[in-house]
């Protein structure tokens, strides 16, 4: 996922002044870094959106890194939030009104939806990636074209939640290997407990389905970034694997799930395992009652 700055006024000034705050409004991207507030002269406000945080406390901080960043700058700023399962058709309908926030935060593939209202951030990628030793990955964020238009943000991993009782019980071990996961899964699935992957419109499906053709080897376009290679040897081999999953490990209803719909699955006690951020871990120790 990055932090992206989404603007709908395009003069000189305001680009300007977008550019100079972007990434000190962006949270973990680096707020305060820049150390150079926009220029004065009238007053000004800097309007971010975001997605609710699974953790509420994250939220709180993000706005406090705002307001912070706004009384250095001495410009105004208001952070919204929606639930982000809102966010495709927020931004949708504000790149349709031209008018809207300054600052969004989007998603893998989101800064190619929206290029087109997305400022350069090359500078600020740079000093930011100077500032901190270097990008680990130097593709994220960065254009087809090679200019940065969002700044990385932070990083998310989707490990597996697993049920280690059905585990245990089916005399397993727990999976190392997609291959495992299937074997495992398929076992789970006699036993009334399928495996919860949705495979359908939603982010956490992307970054699996992802996930699973990287580990094949396979790629999605070639190292030009414009070339399409999803015909590959190896992409096909992975979305063999992925059609062996579902149809041995799953349920119909992942075709329809959005990002909750696995969480619910594993913790009302249906699905054995699920591949999802801790959110999913930490909704079943709030439900029972665990700190």
């Amino acid at each position: 996922m990055e932090a992206s700055v989404v603007t709908t006024h395009p003069t000189s000034s305001r680009r300007t002044f977008l550019r100079t705050s972007a990434a000190a409004s962006a949270g973990l991207a680096g707020v305060l870094l820049t150390k150079t507030p926009p220029a004065m002269g009238q007053d000004r406000e800097l309007k971010m959106i975001t997605w609710s945080h699974f953790v509420p406390t994250s939220d709180e901080e993000l706005k406090r890194q705002l307001e912070e960043f706004g009384k250095a700058a001495g410009v105004k700023v208001r952070m919204d939030r929606v639930a982000h399962l809102q966010m495709p058709a927020l931004l949708a309908s504000e790149v349709q009104g031209q008018k809207g926030h300054d600052i969004a935060s989007l998603w893998v593939g989101m800064p190619d939806l929206y290029r087109k209202q997305l400022v350069d951030l090359n500078d600020l990628v740079e000093k930011i990636g100077g500032r901190a030793g270097g990008w680990t990955d130097q593709i994220v964020g960065r254009d087809r074209d090679g200019t940065y238009r969002t700044v990385p943000w932070f990083f998310i991993s989707l490990p597996i939640a697993i049920r280690t009782d059905l585990v245990a019980e089916l005399g397993e071990n727990l999976p190392d290997t997609w291959e495992d996961v299937h074997r495992i899964g398929k076992k789970m699935k006699a036993k009334g407990h399928p495996l919860g992957i949705q495979l359908a419109h939603s982010e956490d499906s992307n970054h699996i389905l992802r996930g699973i053709i990287w580990s094949y080897g396979g790629k999605l376009v070639e190292a030009d970034g414009k070339t399409v290679a999803i015909n590959s040897k190896e992409t096909v081999e992975a979305y063999k694997f992925i059609k062996a999953l579902y149809q041995d490990c799953m349920d119909a209803e992942v075709l329809a799930w959005d990002d909750r719909n696995n969480n619910v699955c594993l913790n009302s006690g249906k699905c054995g395992m699920i591949l999802n951020p801790i959110s999913a871990y930490n909704s079943a120790r709030k439900d029972n009652g665990e700190p």
